[in-house]
């Protein structure tokens, strides 16, 4: 049987911004290679500051691409300009982290759908109410919405109506950047549920992105590891959290709050300590050297490359077949 095409593909996309006034420049993202599949939800997950966001803001053609490729459906998006970036921002949409800011406070509900309807047109007025109403239910609103604006809102609510204008297109790939972050932990989970029906729904591909490990791992299909720019680890959900393959990856699962009273929850020193170093200095060799607690001499003469391991996930560590790590704790 052929596997399928990627949807997505990145490869060694490298994302750099210059710090104001200085000479220096910040690698925000440093070489990543992955691919999303149709139909897949792929989750990239790391600390703030890891270069996640982008990577999300790349392949949206929203941060200039200093190396590499990013392609959509075999086109390669870092050429496009004029009417063919145009025709590739219907196929991607984006959700963004803050609810909030993501919204004209002047626009209603109905006009914020409708908006991207009227810039593509082909459609007549009749045509646009209609699919404006289609996609204000499908979020799980109702016809009451329409003619409120954001501050009649709750968080929850302008999340669902951002989700609805990303739809309104049909696009192919969501990238979802923090979406549920900002949100209270009450509403967290049926913004979570309502994305996953949307995802088997409409049949498209997701870019999860989050720093929260328990939330990606319920969602994705896959997952990617970020640590100061580059992915240590790409692995199946279920794998990389019953069994991870790098040091970061096991820090980040033993961070994970415990779901159980504290009389009975076991207290566990962190794997890591203290911030990331400087993405405009990083260490030599291997990034996260100077918090690992495995680290031998060679992590810091020789960086480790993202390489195949048998459980058919990737990892970038040279302790990887000789490390027993900790998964995730029920």
């Amino acid at each position: 049987m052929t596997a399928a095409a990627p949807l997505l593909s990145v490869a060694d996309l490298e994302v750099h911004y210059r710090l104001p006034g200085h000479r220096d420049e910040v690698h925000a993202v440093d070489g990543v290679t992955f691919d999303i599949l149709p139909r897949e939800i792929f989750g990239l997950i790391g600390e703030s500051g890891c270069g996640k966001s982008s990577v999300a803001r790349a392949v949206m053609r929203l941060a200039p691409i200093a190396a590499g490729t990013v392609a959509l459906g075999g086109i390669g998006l870092e050429t496009l300009r004029g009417r063919g970036l145009r025709r590739h921002r219907r196929r991607v949409q984006m959700v963004f982290q803050d609810p909030h800011e993501s919204l004209d406070p002047r626009l209603t509900v109905r006009r914020a759908v409708r908006e991207p309807l009227e810039l593509v047109g082909g459609d007549t007025a009749a045509g646009r109410e209609a699919r404006v109403r289609e996609l204000v239910d499908r979020v799980g609103l109702d016809e009451s919405h329409l003619d409120r604006k954001p501050h009649e809102l709750s968080g929850g609510q302008k999340q669902r109506v951002n989700i609805a204008r990303a739809l309104a297109l049909s696009p192919e790939l969501l990238v979802c950047d923090e979406a549920v972050s900002a949100l209270d932990v009450s509403v967290r989970a049926g913004i979570i549920n309502l994305l996953l029906a949307l995802q088997q729904e409409l049949g498209i591909s997701v870019l999860f992105i989050s720093h929260d490990i328990g939330v990606v791992a319920h969602v994705a299909d896959r997952i990617g590891v970020m640590y100061l720019g580059k992915l240590v680890e790409v692995a199946a959900a279920e794998s990389l959290t019953r069994q991870p393959r790098h040091p970061y990856t096991e820090a980040l699962l033993a961070a994970e709050p415990q779901a159980r009273p504290s009389t009975d929850r076991v207290v566990r020193a962190p794997l890591i300590k203290g911030d990331a170093p400087s993405a405009a200095r990083p260490p030599s060799g291997c990034r996260f050297r100077t918090r690992c607690r495995y680290a031998v001499e060679m992590c810091a003469q020789v960086e480790p490359e993202l390489r195949p391991v048998a459980d058919g996930g990737m990892v970038a560590c040279h302790l990887a077949d000789t490390l027993e790590l900790t998964g995730r704790r029920d």
